[in-house]
């Protein structure tokens, strides 16, 4: 458990911007996409803290390779798209006009 978790707090919120997101930020890939968009529907799902190895192991029973899904957690995370604080994994919380507060 030492990686992170994606927080539900805020998700919606999240959700609502995530096509300001891709307008403004770096692209995402149509794999990173994927990957973004089954965690954020696992979490909209359970509601619950999600750790980046539990992340991992849900993308690769969605047929993703291990490593890719690794990859492709990073990728979002170098983009700003995740984040980490402590032992969680976050989706950012975003306002009017500012991707990440």
């Amino acid at each position: 458990m030492g990686y992170g978790a994606v927080h539900p707090k805020g998700l919606q919120r999240a959700l609502r911007t995530l096509d300001y997101m891709e307008d403004s930020w770096t692209p995402l890939t149509s794999a990173q996409r994927e990957v973004l968009d089954l965690i954020v529907t696992h979490v909209e799902a359970t509601e619950e803290a999600v750790t980046r190895d539990a992340a991992v192991t849900q993308l690769v029973e969605e047929g993703i390779e291990r490593a890719d899904a690794r990859d492709r957690i990073e990728q979002l995370l170098l983009k700003g798209y995740l984040y980490e604080v402590g032992d969680e994994i976050r989706i950012p919380p975003y306002d009017s006009g500012s991707p990440v507060q």
